[in-house]
């Protein structure tokens, strides 16, 4: 490892340690965060929400800030597949020109699922720091970019229906002739 990127994690962790103690010495007043029935698909089988972003929080504290609203939907949205990206504005200064860019970003978890035993809050957790791990990653390996605002945080699921054991098919007749696929008859349809 080198001793540039050692000094950068060093430097990152100890913004961290001073950022949270500053907070602690003002705390917020508890934001209300709304979540909003954005979009849904395939006769509510696909939904969409979305909590707006709120000027004050970095992504961290804005999940955070955030939780316990996602968690109560995802108490009410069990029997789904769960996925989270968070929106966000990301800027760079141009060197040559002084130029600031900005561009929109997302930056997701990886989709999981939400049984009725499944432990939401470190479900959530999960999801939580794979966001922000991708977000970190992708300010280290790109030249420059740094965070700026948040946009949303789209919350997306999707009915999950496992396909059960307990149905028979009868095969298509050109294949059924050909006596050469088993094609057990289930007769329990529990």
């Amino acid at each position: 490892m080198n001793t540039s990127h050692q000094n950068s994690e060093v430097i990152d962790k100890a913004f961290e340690l001073a950022k949270n103690s500053i907070l602690k010495l003002f705390p917020r007043k508890k934001d209300t965060f709304e979540v909003r029935d954005s979009k849904s698909a395939l006769k509510e089988f696909a939904k969409k929400y979305m909590i707006t972003g709120k000027d004050g929080y970095d992504p961290d504290s804005f999940m955070d800030a955030a939780k316990e609203t996602i968690i109560n939907l995802l108490e009410n949205n069990r029997q789904t597949k769960v996925k989270l990206i968070l929106k966000c504005i990301i800027e760079r200064t141009e060197i040559k020109t002084g130029e600031v860019i900005a561009k929109e970003a997302g930056f997701s978890s990886e989709k999981v699922v939400n049984l009725e035993s499944t432990d939401i809050d470190e479900m959530y957790m999960k999801m939580k720091d794979r966001v922000i791990e991708n977000l970190t990653v992708f300010q280290r390996s790109q030249s420059g970019w740094r965070f700026r605002s948040i946009v949303s945080l789209n919350i997306f699921t999707v009915e999950y229906k496992p396909l059960k054991g307990s149905s028979y098919i009868p095969l298509p007749k050109c294949l059924a002739s050909k006596k050469t696929i088993i094609n057990m008859q289930n007769k329990n349809h529990s």
